[in-house]
């Protein structure tokens, strides 16, 4: 229970600051000096892994974690859309989808040689 609690602690510093970092006027050379794709890919990767991390064995996890973060990334695209420094961008949702799926996708295959690697041992 404790290392979900640790997961969890870092995921809601990991949600604030990619909100803020997604909101203010401040240039930070590290997020604005690289591919915005690429940030929005790194950040929803990380952001599935810890929301993953995070919660217990519930049924159909994937669609409800996919759908959380995807809601995230549109309330975040929402709010750019009501600052003069900010734009909405569909491409921005269509990265952090393809980070999520990805997560999954990479998930599910390490799953998968895992279980065979272990069954070959046996």
């Amino acid at each position: 229970m404790r290392i979900k609690n640790l997961f969890r602690l870092l995921l809601l510093i990991c949600t604030i600051a990619i909100l803020f970092l997604a909101t203010t006027s401040t240039t930070i050379p590290i997020v604005s000096g690289s591919y915005d794709k690429a940030n929005h890919i790194f950040a929803f990767l990380t952001l599935s892994f810890l929301t993953d991390m995070s919660v217990g064995k519930i049924k159909k996890r994937i669609v409800l974690i996919t759908g959380v973060l995807l809601l995230y990334g549109l309330i975040i695209e929402l709010i750019q859309w009501q600052l003069p420094h900010r734009f909405f961008s569909i491409a921005d949702i269509a990265a952090d989808a393809l980070a999520i799926l990805s997560y999954w996708f990479m998930k599910i295959l390490a799953t998968t040689l895992i279980n065979r690697r272990e069954r070959k041992n046996r």
